[in-house]
């Protein structure tokens, strides 16, 4: 998962607000703080992301993109990111937030291209272009339940 590093200088927003604009991630949604905060949700992605108390830091904002020069620290935030939006969406709010997500974005999708993609429970219609830097587990837990 590809990020411009020059669209983290500067930014004003949470961090998380500042991931889910970035281009090509139109399907992440803003993952709750408190469900980040809570250490059992997080259980397991330690030994994943390497610098995790600081990429965790980072996306709660306890430290600002100026604290964070560092390209790999931010590259390694935005995997924690994913992971634990990987668990966030399988709870019954993240399949909300995703369902109201995919019903907005099939809409506008479907009027540009017809390939589609079945994903265990729903379907989203994906560009290629738009998607390619997007890493599929952020999404869904299974790969081995898709088919094309």
């Amino acid at each position: 998962m590809a990020y411009d590093d020059s669209s983290a200088s500067g930014r004003n927003e949470p961090w998380i607000q500042w991931f889910c604009g970035l281009k090509g991630h139109e399907m992440f949604c803003e993952v709750e703080r408190s469900y980040i905060e809570d250490g059992f949700n997080l259980y397991g992605l330690r030994a994943c992301v390497a610098n995790f108390s600081d990429c965790l830091d980072l996306i709660l904002d306890r430290i600002g993109p100026d604290d964070s020069d560092d390209s790999h620290l931010t590259q390694s935030a935005c995997t924690l990111y994913g992971l634990i939006h990987a668990r966030y969406i399988i709870t019954s709010h993240g399949l909300d937030l995703m369902y109201n997500k995919v019903s907005i974005v099939t809409f506008f999708l479907l009027t540009q291209q017809s390939n589609f993609i079945l994903f265990c429970f729903c379907i989203l219609f994906f560009s290629s272009s738009t998607f390619s830097s997007l890493e599929p587990i952020f999404l869904f837990r299974s790969q081995s339940l898709v088919r094309q």
